[in-house]
Parts: structure tokens; sequence; C-alpha cells
């Protein structure tokens, strides 16, 4: 039992406050250990609880913030909660307060403790530790351990998570102190706070002190806060601050607290004497506000705070030697020095608290000296590409000393940005003799890797050959089969730790493993000597030696740098007649700065367009790498060609001399093509091109430029791929000749200054000077040239200078002289102007008035009123618009910069407002909208760019409050583009979403596109029609959706629309534009908006008409020919069309003539689907709802069937859409069992499909029939379903879980049109298509080597049959043999052309033996995971694809089994020596496809497709696990 504890004064300031500040300033995922043992105390358990919860108060729980975990324990750990279980912080505090006491009698603090790094941390748990956010461990405990805590204590801090201990009663400190990530983290002596909360409850003992009245010295106390953190860290730091006051002694003669904010620049918000009272105190830190900065200036800040507010003035009283306090908070890098501004201490002698990233402090105020208890810094790494192998001395020299060597090692790693694609770790240990502990393809995250170094135990042995396990390194670990990219330019780093000598020849070794270019770090401790490490080293400077291993720690910091800058290289020569190769010269740089690298690309048109002009192509490319310095390790060269699919003519490592490449240039032969897809070539320079591979050396900060050169309108979107590679850090410069689309050109290059425009290929001569120059600067002059337009900006401010707000102009002038303050005010830069108004306008200074900061400033300063007693806004926005915004009065709109206006009105216009505001959108100018105090709400609105843009403010003084977030804005990064200006009509808001139609609602990927299939064409209209693309410019769904996504607001008004619709008919519904109305295909067009004016040509060309508008289009139901109405606000605003309704009327409008159609709804109404006839009942209303139901229009039957069929009701019977959805509404099910499909469909043949209503068909009205199926028939539905097919029925069949789908499929009138769902209760929310992700995992091991060509073949042409894409099916591809590889992830590529061009360069992986067991766990692990792009969750059917050559060498039956339980379908591809019952354990139940040979492939391709097909997208996530049992084939 926990006796009562003596009085210890506490030395902290208080529990809520230590931990506010552990946790509050960071995302984390934080797990609470309590002590539930005897030792506690029934009486005592609830305290310690309360002390819990005191933790919980003070954090930001939430799910996208802190979450929070919760275990007793005792002799076992009871979990309590888990890491998601709970969102927020009230229900965490709920169930804290409902613990119930276990009282164990032992206290097994180990085996909780493993328990929490076993099961709590993970990512089934809610854990984020892949994700970079902190794990934290508190523990609660009032004495010692029962049990060992040593391993369990060393496996969490190998994991990187912080622990903390709160330690009740002074047995427990020692223990928690060892087990604590610092002995500082653990707060002791709580017997006091405890017993005066018992006291507290009791009411007994109240003259004992409080815990917040503590004995303080005077102090002055100032807080210098980072006010770029953010709205939630800002908010918790001011909320500690108020706790602080409250905690301290405030007033002159005692404490005195100021407060400073700081991002880029500094301002005083509380200075040290402005209050004197802790209410008045607290009542101020409302000032507290973000303020968004990318970049912060400490140094600057630390200045200020010393020259202004550590003085007497700002009532500092540092000359009466009363202690200086400075806590400075920030999460960033300083971008200044903060050296001499924090050497304070030769004038002041201040205590300063660098609080830095995750924000861990705690100060004892009670002490005569303050301290700082914890420091916790982040570290920022830098781009870094590397292959780094640990060496580790396992002998008996180490010993006992490997703690230090793995917290070396696990300090180094934590530093790096471990994963694939930037920095690999491999790890080896030797003695006598080598052993490799994992490879440089073993793990993907750090995570892991930091797990299995924890791992590491040494091997033991009494001697070190260390010549061996160098070579054994070079020979095993250096290697592409084990994961190392040597081969495409990427550093290779080999880090040998030692303590002892060798007995081996090491130097020749060394030497060797130097001119196989990697780069060797030699550390050393113990025995070693330091002159063998420099031997070993690949220069002396990478030598590190420590006399005790306990000090290699101080390496970490002195290696950090070379380690990841330093590139190695060795200059050999050969002498003497037995020519040996000695190692005549090490030598290593960084690199960068580079000293004249570059890598240049050409892209350029190949299309039979520019046959002609080809030669002045080839002269344009000669004249620009004239002047360049070529060569390997210099200036590296490639050239591509284009037309519908790229071609190069040669890479980047093709050619080592400008001789070769000129030459090369000069044999340039057209490669031909009929048009032009820049997008999908952009894409191939980003993946392969510009690729380490093929040359590219982006991984050593070599500048990449690409040229791209073309004569015509790309077919395809250049946008995305073009962000792309500017955000790989490729420089693109685009230049269009003839017929190419300046708008393309300027979206491909760097930014609009890169784009050039010349009409013939003649004139190419004026721009290739330019080029050659661009690509030559020096390196600092190539950085200035590349970030300048970034942050170009033209700003005027228009200001409200009547007599109303006359008042207000302090506020106005604080507001646009902080903006200018915080603004990089230059004439190349941003340029400023301010124009007051009232009456008329009046221009205080133009654009380029001033060129300086300071100038503008002044003037700001002496803004006075201008005064009037009315307000023209429209007139003061045409004057800006005629007066300002042009290149005499300074603006570089004409340059692409972006153009910004920011009114402020304190009231109402007399003259019109709109008008002037639509001007000054249509010359792309961005306006902000702020409104004070009288302003009208209407005019803002007209102003504003958008309602993101518009800012109205009860009084002046706001303004400052607001002046952040639009400082923010302008400062984000625009490029020097200026904005998309779209016009103010009614569709303005809504065009995102007629986009969203086409994407997320799925339409375009619903139609089968090709030219012999569906076509589409998109138009945009307003006062004029605009044609996107024609129905024969794209031949597949994804270029389609592609130039969708490209589309910008056309804007303007009036609205034609019948105009655009005759236009439409005119130009778009013609055989020239791709129209097959000569062929008799459906004609249909989907319209945006009002189509009332449909004219008589329209029907008497049969094209139909889908309407889809807003609430300002008149009435829907006028519209004569509209076969499909819908109102914008419904369809986008409340969803209320699923996606299967979608779906039927894009399909069944293929089959409708002039007299509308005829619909009968075949439904399952037997006892079977009894509980689920609600649900189809709903879905056959809503459905039947979206139909123009009348005598000459649409017509809808329902029969219900299950052993019998019975007609609810028939085609003429009702003659509205709403007596048919209330009659549906209305029925009951018919009952009965079991189902006859085949008879229900022959029984609607002959009693609704009669002859009479056939004969309505010729020329009149479609037919079509849905059918909605729970069970399987228990007779052949083939027969009666072809005969309706026969009679022109359209059948669309549904099933579900229990259905048959190879019948559903045999019923319906093609494959499409058989949906599949797991529960009819999704019907409305059903998705058609397919969703699916596919894994391939490909056995990469040498037996393969001969068969992989027929391999990759395989994988690109079931890729292509697929509908790959974010929202359908994704795609990774694994090699294996010894260990596995990940060539892409599921994530890694969202575009079909991104993933068959990763298929086609995919590279043999090698090694052996074979082990699938192992493989088949880590696709389990680290491939159907959300972090990979997995969507398990979303309840996406997850396939695995298995191609194997052989027997496995491990045990595959446990991974198979943990994959299938995981809901895994499992297909099994064997190849000639695979083990038949091995494929048969792996697969799932006949999933096996066995071959003689790999040449066979193609034979199963259409097998393979079809099963993966008949596989439904299932929403409900339980249903996943049946997927192994799916009778779908």
């Amino acid at each position: 039992m926990l006796a009562p504890l003596p009085f210890h004064p506490p030395s902290f300031l208080f529990l809520t406050h230590t931990f506010c500040i552990i946790f509050c300033l960071s995302l984390s995922d934080l797990v609470l250990l309590i002590d539930g043992s005897e030792s506690v105390g029934a009486a005592n358990f609830p305290l310690v609880s309360d002390l819990a919860v005191q933790v919980i108060e003070g954090l930001a729980v939430g799910r996208d913030a802190i979450r929070v975990a919760l275990v007793l324990y005792g002799a076992d750990p009871d979990i309590q909660f888990y890491l998601n279980s709970y969102d927020n912080k009230e229900s965490v505090l709920s169930a804290i307060r409902g613990l119930k006491y276990p009282g164990t009698y032992e206290a097994n603090l180990g085996t909780a403790l493993e328990e929490v790094a076993d099961s709590l941390l993970g990512q089934d748990a809610g854990g984020r530790a892949e994700e970079g956010v902190p794990q934290v461990l508190v523990v609660i405990s009032t004495g010692e351990s029962t049990d060992d805590v040593s391993q369990a204590e060393r496996a969490l801090k190998q994991a990187s998570v912080y622990t903390f201990g709160i330690a009740v009663g002074d047995s427990a400190t020692a223990q928690l102190e060892a087990i604590a990530t610092d002995k500082r983290f653990v707060l002791a002596n709580l017997g006091y706070l405890i017993l005066v909360r018992m006291c507290r409850r009791t009411k007994q003992n109240s003259s004992l002190p409080p815990p917040l009245a503590l004995a303080v010295g005077k102090r002055d106390i100032i807080f210098l806060v980072d006010s770029s953190m953010g709205t939630i860290v800002i908010n918790a730091v001011r909320e500690f601050i108020k706790r602080f006051i409250d905690t301290m002694p405030i007033g002159p003669d005692q404490m005195q607290v100021g407060v400073a904010m700081f991002s880029t620049t500094p301002r005083m918000e509380i200075n040290l004497n402005s209050f004197s009272s802790k209410e008045s105190l607290s009542s101020a830190l409302a000032r507290i506000k973000p303020k968004s900065s990318v970049e912060v200036n400490i140094g600057a800040a630390l200045d200020f705070v010393r020259a202004n507010m550590l003085t007497a003035e700002s009532g500092s009283r540092i000359q009466d030697q009363v202690p200086q306090l400075v806590l400075l908070l920030t999460s960033k890098k300083s971008k200044d020095s903060v050296q001499q501004p924090a050497d304070m201490k030769n004038l002041l002698q201040p205590e300063i608290y660098f609080c830095y990233g995750k924000i861990n402090i705690h100060v004892d105020m009670t002490t005569s000296k303050c301290r700082t208890i914890v420091d916790v810094t982040t570290v920022h790494t830098q781009r870094v590409v590397r292959d780094i192998v640990f060496l580790v001395d396992g002998s008996n020299y180490v010993g006992n000393n490997l703690q230090p060597v793995l917290d070396f090692i696990t300090e180094v790693v934590n530093k790096l940005d471990v994963r694939p694609e930037r920095v690999r770790i491999g790890l080896m240990q030797f003695a006598e003799r080598q052993r490799t502990e994992f490879y440089l393809n073993t793990y993907n995250t750090k995570q892991d890797v930091l797990s299995a170094i924890a791992r590491l135990r040494l091997m033991g042995g009494r001697a070190l050959n260390t010549g061996a396990a160098l070579q054994y390194a070079l020979a095993n670990h250096f290697q592409p089969s084990a994961g190392s990219r040597r081969r495409e330019g990427i550093q290779q780093v080999l880090v040998l730790i030692t303590g002892g000598p060798s007995q081996d020849e090491v130097k020749k070794i060394a030497d060797s493993v130097a001119l196989a270019g990697v780069l060797t770090f030699a550390v050393g401790a113990g025995q070693v000597e330091d002159r063998f490490l420099r031997t070993v080293a690949f220069v002396e400077n990478l030598a590190y030696y420590r006399r005790n291993f306990a000090d290699l720690s101080s390496v970490v910091d002195e290696i950090m740098t070379p380690l990841v800058t330093v590139v190695g290289e060795t200059d050999t020569s050969v002498t003497g007649e037995l020519k040996h190769l000695l190692i005549k010269k090490k030598k290593f740089v960084t690199p960068s700065p580079s000293g004249g690298e570059r890598d240049v690309a050409f892209l350029i048109d190949g299309s039979d367009d520019v046959r002609s002009d080809f030669p002045y192509i080839r002269d344009f490319i000669s004249k620009v790498i004239e002047p360049l310095d070529i060569g390997f390790d210099k200036v590296r060269v490639s050239v591509v060609q284009h037309s519908e699919r790229p071609t190069p003519n040669f890479y980047l490592n093709t050619y080592r001399t400008k001789d070769e490449v000129l030459r090369a240039v000069s044999g340039l032969t057209l490669a031909g093509g009929r048009s032009l897809n820049t997008g999908v070539a952009l894409t191939f320079m980003k993946n392969t091109i510009l690729s380490p591979a093929n040359g590219g050396r982006a991984g050593q900060n070599v500048p990449q430029f690409m040229i791209v050169l073309t004569g015509g309108r790309s077919r395809d979107s250049v946008r995305e791929p073009a962000v792309a590679l500017k955000t790989e850090g490729v420089v693109p410069f685009g230049v269009g000749v003839k017929n190419a689309d300046p708008k393309q050109i300027e979206a491909i290059s760097h930014n609009p200054s890169f784009a050039f425009n010349v009409k013939e290929f003649s004139q190419l001569s004026t721009v290739q000077e330019r080029l050659k120059n661009y690509v030559n600067l020096p390196d600092q002059e190539l950085k200035v040239f590349l970030e300048e337009g970034i942050n170009k900006r033209d700003i005027v401010f228009l200001l409200d200078g009547s007599d109303d707000s006359k008042n207000g102009l302090l506020a106005i002038r604080e507001f646009i002289r902080r903006m200018a303050e915080d603004l990089d005010i230059d004439q190349d830069i941003v340029r400023v102007a301010v124009i007051q108004y009232s009456e008329d306008a009046l221009t205080h200074f133009l654009l380029n008035t001033y060129s300086s900061k300071k100038a503008v400033i002044y003037s700001i300063n002496g803004l006075t009123a201008k005064g009037g007693r009315n307000l023209n806004t429209g007139a003061a926005l045409q004057y800006v618009r005629d007066n300002v915004f042009t290149a005499a009065s300074g603006s570089r709109h004409q340059l692409g910069v972006p153009q910004l206006l920011i009114v402020m009105t304190g009231g109402g216009s007399i003259d019109d407002v709109a008008g002037p505001a639509e001007d000054l959108k249509n010359i792309g100018v961005l306006s902000i909208a702020i409104g004070i105090k009288n302003a009208v709400e209407a005019e803002l609105q007209s102003i504003a760019f958008s309602p993101r843009f518009l800012f109205n403010l009860p009084a002046f003084g706001e303004l400052l409050n607001i002046q952040p977030d639009i400082l923010s804005f302008i400062k984000s990064k625009m490029g020097i583009e200026p904005p998309t200006i779209i016009g103010k009509n009614s569709n303005t808001w809504h065009f995102p979403q007629i986009q969203t139609f086409s994407f997320d609602f799925g339409v375009v990927d619903k139609l089968n596109i090709g030219p012999s299939r569906d076509r589409v064409s998109v138009v945009q209209y307003s006062r004029e029609p605009q044609v996107h693309f024609y129905l024969n410019t794209h031949a597949t769904n994804q270029d389609i959706l592609n130039s969708i996504e490209s589309l910008k607001h056309q804007g303007g008004s009036p609205l034609n629309t019948g105009r655009a619709l005759d236009y439409t008919k005119k130009n778009i519904f013609i055989a020239s534009s791709g129209s097959r109305i000569l062929e008799g295909a459906p004609q249909v067009l989907v319209s945006g908006d009002d189509v009332r004016t449909i004219s008589q040509s329209l029907r008497e060309n049969n094209i139909k008409v889908i309407t889809i508008g807003t609430s300002n289009s008149d009435t829907l139901e006028q519209i004569s020919h509209c076969i499909y109405c819908v109102s914008i606000e419904l369809l986008f605003k409340y969803c209320c069309l699923s996606f299967m309704e979608i779906f039927f009327v894009l399909f069944i409008v293929g089959q409708t003539l002039d007299a509308g159609r005829n619909i009968v709804f075949l439904i399952d109404g037997s006892d079977d689907a009894s509980d689920r006839f609600t649900a189809i009942r709903e879905f056959v209303a809503s459905l039947a709802e979206t139909f123009d139901v009348g005598k000459e229009k649409d017509q809808i039957a329902v029969v219900q069937f299950s052993n019998t069929a019975a007609i609810s009701f028939n085609l003429s019977t009702y003659s509205s859409t709403s007596e048919v959805a209330d009659a549906v509404r209305n029925l009951k099910p018919k009952g009965g069992r079991p189902q006859y499909i085949g008879q229900a469909l022959q029984f609607v043949r002959d009693n609704i499909f009669t002859p009479s209503v056939r004969s309505q068909q010729i020329g009149r009205v479609s037919q079509n029939l849905v059918l909605v199926a729970g069970g399987r028939s228990r007779d052949s539905p083939r027969g009666p379903a072809n005969a309706l097919k026969s009679m022109g029925v359209a059948i669309f069949a549904i099933g579900s879980r229990l259905t048959d789908p190879i019948e559903m499929e045999a019923i319906s009138s093609k494959t499409d049109y058989a949906i599949a769902v797991s529960d009819f209760h999704d019907l409305k929310n059903l998705r058609t298509g397919f969703k699916r992700d596919i894994a391939f995992l490909v056995d990469g091991s040498d037996s393969t080597r001969r068969g992989f060509p027929e391999i990759r073949d395989f994988l690109y042409n079931i890729i292509t049959n697929l509908n790959v894409g974010i929202n359908n099916d994704r795609i990774s591809i694994i090699q294996y043999s010894n260990v596995p590889v990940a060539n892409f992830y599921l994530n890694s590529f969202l575009r079909k052309e991104d993933v068959l061009n990763a298929v086609k360069v995919l590279s043999h992986k090698g090694g052996r033996p074979l082990n699938t067991g192992s493989a088949l766990l880590y696709v389990k692990e680290n491939i159907f995971i959300s972090a990979s792009g997995s969507r398990h969750k979303e309840g996406i059917p997850q396939i695995l694809i298995l191609l194997t050559s052989g027997k496995s060498r491990d045990s595959i039956s446990e991974a198979a089994s943990a994959l299938k339980e995981s809901g895994v379908l499992i297909y099994g591809i064997g190849g000639k020596y695979s083990d038949s019952y091995e494929l048969h354990t792996v697969s799932s139940e006949n999933k096996v496809l066995s071959l003689a040979d790999f040449s066979e492939l193609p034979k199963i391709q259409t097998q393979l497709l079809e099963a993966m097909k008949a596989i439904p997208s299932y929403n409900k996530k339980e249903f996943i696990g049946k997927c192994n049992n799916a009778s779908a084939q």
C-alpha cells in the first residue's frame, strides 16, 4: 500500500504545464502505462488515475493531433484502449476516469513494456511511426518492477520511443530513470502532489500550501515565439504562458513577463513593464496570433530582443542583477545566422533556452540558477541519395561494448532519410569470417532498419580478418541483386566500425574497394590503431578514432556532413610490363555547388508535320550545345523525338565527348508520326531519360535542363507531367513554333519567361542564343536566375479615403506597413502601389514610383485621409484598371507577373461595382475584398476573386488579425504565372464540380472509349462556344480524362445556350468531327446548363440530350426533349443520384429512340430476399425517378419473381414519374422459394414484351430489362435471356454475393452490364467499374533470367488491359529471389502510362536461392498496407499474382495463410520447375495456372484477365475476406 508520503517542495512548475510543453507543440502517439499493482492500493488508485487525467487535460488530443492509448499493468498488462480507439479528448478522459483497480500482487513492468513495443505502436493499433510522428510513452509507477525491464527498455530506445516517467514515491524513481530516454525525463517525488489532492478531497489539512504557490525570486522572462508554427501550436503556447503566469508571482518587484513574436521579422507583443498584474497580463495574451511563413530569422529575433526588450526602458532589471531569461520556442531552422545574436553573454549574460522542433522544456524556477532540463532538436535532412553499408566488428574486441556501437549506428541512421529512393542501409558483421545481417534492399523504412539494428548480436571470435570482410562487402553487398544502385551512379558508402587489429592484408583490398567507387569511412575505438583506420579509409580525413567505445557518440556530428556530401573519385595509372593497377590518388569532392556540370535533354517534335523543317531543328540543337563544355563529368546531352510516343536518339550517358554528340545530332533523322502526345513524352523524360540508370545526375545535385521544342498542339495534357518534372527540380524551357499552343508551351516551362514562341522554324536562331546563355550560367548566377520570378508580384492597395473611414486610417496604415515590411519589395521582385478614393480616385504612389522597401514604408507612414462624403467604388476600380495596372505605371502584367488588388472599403458605393470588377478579372487581376463596418456584402462578393478572398470585418482594428492570412496567400507559390481568372457568371463556382462529375462520378470511366466504340467531345460556352476536343480527338479513356482535368473555366457573359447548341449541331455532330450519325450511332448531348432553347433541328437529327442544370436555370421539366434532367445542386451537394443510377442512365441513353424507353424491373421477391427487399425497392424507386414517365415518353413496369413470376404493375399502368415511384415504394415482397430466373425471364418475354409492345420498338421505343437477383437460379436462364436479347431487349443484371457471376454475365447484354454487390443495402452507394489493388510477385532469381523478357511482356499486356488510375486499378511489382525488392508500390504510379513505362524498363533482379515464404510475408507487411497505396480498409479487393519457376527454400504455408486471412486473393502461376504442391498451398482455391515454360504466358493472359474482372469491387470491408471463396473464376 502507498503510505502517506513526506512533504517535498516540488521542483517542477506543475505537472500539467510540463506535459503540455512536452507534447502540445507537435503531433505524437502517446501511450500511458499505469501501475495497477497492490503497491498502489485501492484508496490511492483514483489519485494515480487523476495524474493521468492531468497529463491528458493539457494536450491537443485528436486523430490528426495527439493520439492516446492506455495500459494498466500488474501481473500481466491489460490494454484499456488503443491509439485509434478514441478521436477526442473527452472520450479519452472518460475512459481514464472509468478505470478499475486491478490490485494484483505482482508489478511486471518489463512484460508491460514489451507489450507496448509489440502491440501498441504498430499501424494496426493506430501508430504513426512510419509517418514520422513521435512515439511517446509515459510510465506512472509507484515502485520497482517485479520482473526484468532491461530488454524491453533497450527495444523501446532502439525504436526511438521517447519514454517519460512519473514516480509516485521514492522507490520508483531509480528504475524509471533507467527506463526513461533521459533521466531528466522523470518527474519524481509526487507524493506531495498526491497528498495535497487527497487532502482537498477530504477537505482536511486546509493549511497545506497549494502546489501553485511557489517561492520564486525576481526574474525577467521573455517568451520569444515563432509565429509560423500554426494555429494549434500557437494556441497551446498561449495556454502554457497563461498557466505559467497563474503559477508565478507577477509584479514589478517579483516576476516580469514579456512576449515577442517572430517569423522573418520580429515584433514585440508584450513588454516586461507593460502589465503589473496577472489579470492584465493574461488578457493581453490574446494578442498572440499565428502568422504563416515558410522561413524564420532567429538571429534577427534574438537581436531584436537584445536591442529592444532587455533594456531599462522596456522594464528589464538587468542593471539590478535580476536574472534575465529568454525562452525561444521555434519549429524551424533559422534562415539567418544565430551565432552572433545568441552570443549576448559578453554584454547581458541572459539565460537562453532553445526549444526547437518537438519542444520539450522544464524550467525549475525555485532554484537560484535556472536550468534547461531537456533539449530536443529536430534534424532537417537534405535531399541525400546514397547506399550505405555498415561493417561491424563482431569479435571479442568489441565484446561488452556492443551497446555504444549500436547507439552510434542508430544515431547516424536516425539522421538519414531512409527509403528505397533515397538512402538505403545494409548491415554486416565480421570476425574471422563474415555474416550478413541485412542487405540494402531488405528493408524499406527507417523503422524496420532501426529494429533490425537493435536485434544485432555479436557473432564472437578472437581474431579479425578485416581485409576479407571488405572483400566480402564489395562482392555481396555492393551488387544490384542486393539493392546497390552503383550502376545508376548513386554513391556507395561503407562505414567500418572496429575495435582491434586485422590479421590479414587490408591495404590492397581497401584500395580495390575505393577503385570500385565505394567511399569507405573507418571508425574505431579500443585496441585498433588510428594509423590502421587511416589506411582503410578512402582518404585519411574519413578516419575517426576514439579511445573508448563510450565516446563513439561524439563521432556522429563529425561524420554526418561528409557521410551525406562527399563523392569519391579515383585516378589510376598503368605502369610496368605487368600493368599493375595502382591507386595514384584518391580525392573527394562535394557535389554542391557543382563546377559547371549540367544534364541537358532535348525533347523535340518528331511528327510528320515538321518533316520539311527538320534541318532547322537539327541546326537549333547544334547551336545551343556548341558553346557547352560537353564531357562525361561536365555537360551531358540527350535527344529524344516524340509524336504519339517518345523515341530516344541517345541518352545522357551514350556519348562522352562533344564531337560524338555533334556527330549524332547532325545525323538525326525524323522519327515520324501523325500527332503529338507531349504529356506522355514529358513523363518518359522524367522517369527514363533523366534517371540515374540513363546518366541522370540529380542525386549528385547536378542541374538538369530540358528543352522542349514542338511545332503543334499536344493531344494530351502537358500540365501535370510538367509539374512533376519541376517538382523533381528539372528546369524546362518551352519553344513553340507554327501551330504550337502558347498556353501549353507556357505550362511546360519553368515559368513564362522560360517560354518562347516563334512563327517559323527559320526564326529559331532568335531563341537559341538566349537558351545557351541560360544553360551556361555559372552556378550561383543560375540559382539566382531560377529563383527570380517565383516571388514577383504587382500589388495595388485601393483604400477607402472617405470621411466615414477617417477614424480607421491608423489601422489601415499599420496594415499596409506590416504588409510592406514582410514583402520583398524591389523593382525586380515585389512592386507596390497605393490609391485612395471617395467620390474620385487619388494616386498616392504607383508601382514604379519607388524601388526600395524603405522608400515605400516612408511613404506609407505619411499617408493622410483623402476625405469625401460618398464612395464611387466602381469608378475607383475602373481607374485602377485603366491607370495603375498598365505598363506605363509599372505593371508587369505582360511579363506574366501576378497582379493583385487589395480593396479596403468601409461603406456602400453609389455607383455600379459589378461591371468594373468583372473587367479587372478579365484582364487577369486577382482581387481581395476587405469590408469594414458598413461595407455592402453584395459589392464585396462582386469584387472578390472568390469567397476565399472576401473578408467582412466589424471594425478597422480587426485588420491586423487577418493580415497574416492575406500575406500568406500573397507569398504562396504562384510561380510567375498569373492565376486563372474566371468570369463571374452563374456557373463559375460549379465548374470544378462539372470536372468532378467526369472523374469522381466516373462517367468517362464507365464508357468504352475507342474509334469503333464510344466517342466523346467537350465544348464549353458562355457568350461564344469553345471546342476543347472533338469526337475523333481522343481514342482512350485516359486521354479524355487528362484533357478534362486540364480544362480551365472560360468565363464571360451572357450565356448564349441557343448559339452553343446550334454550334454543337453544326460543328460536332458531323462526320468530319468524328460523328457517326450517318452510320446510325446514337448521338448524345450532355449539357451543363439550361437547354430550354433546344431547336426542332436537334430532334430532327435524333440527338438525345441529358441536361444538368443549376438553381439559376429555367425549370428543366419544361425542356421537351430532355430525357434526363437534374439540378446540379442536388447532384453535387446532396449526391441524390447513386453511381449505379448514372451508370444505367448513360447506358440506356444509347438505346433511346424518339418515343422514349420501356424499362422493366424484374426483381427478386422471394423469401430469401425478404430482409433485403426494402433496399431493392428504394433503389428501383430512386432510379425510376430519373426517368421522364409519360404516355409518349418513358414507361416502367415491375415484375417480381421467386418460384413463379407476377406483374406488380405494367408498362401502361402509370403515366407520371411520381406515380411510378410511389407504387414502387408501396410494393410488398411476393414471397416463395426457390428462385427460377429462367422462368421469370420467359414470363417477361411472354407477358410484358408482347408483340404489340415490340411493334413500338421499330424506330421509336427502346426496350430495357433490369434484373435484380439475390441468389442462384434453380433453372437455366440462358435460353430465355438470349431470346429477349434477340428481340432487341437490353438486359442489365445486378447480383449479390449469393448469385453466380457467370450466370449474371450470361443473362446481361454485355459483360459491363453485369454488376455484383456484396449487399443490396449497398445499391445506393455502388460504384460501377472495377477497382482492385493488384500486386505482381515475380520470381527474379537467376533461374528466370532467360525467361524474364517474356515475363515483362506478360506484365505489360496484362496491365494494358486493366483500368489503371487513382480511383481504379492500382498496380505494384515486386521481384524476389533470396530477398524481395519492390520495383514500385501501389501508389508509386497512378496513371497507366507511368506504370507501363516502368514495366518497359524493368530489369531482372537476379540472385539465389528462392525464398518465396519471406517474399509473401514482405508483400503482406510492405505492399498491402495503406502507406503503400493499398485500399484494403475501403473494401477494395486485394489481389496477388505470383509468378514463380522454382521450389522455395523457406516455408511458405504460414505466410500464405496470413495473406489469405487478411483478405488477399492469390493467383499462382507456376513455370517449368515450380512445385505443384507449393503452388496450390500458396494460391487461393482454384486459382492455380501451370505452364511448361514462361513462353506460354500469352496463352493464359485472357483467362487471368477474365478471372480478375469477375471479382466485384465490394464496398464492405468485412466482405473482402470472402473473396477467397468467390465462385468467380
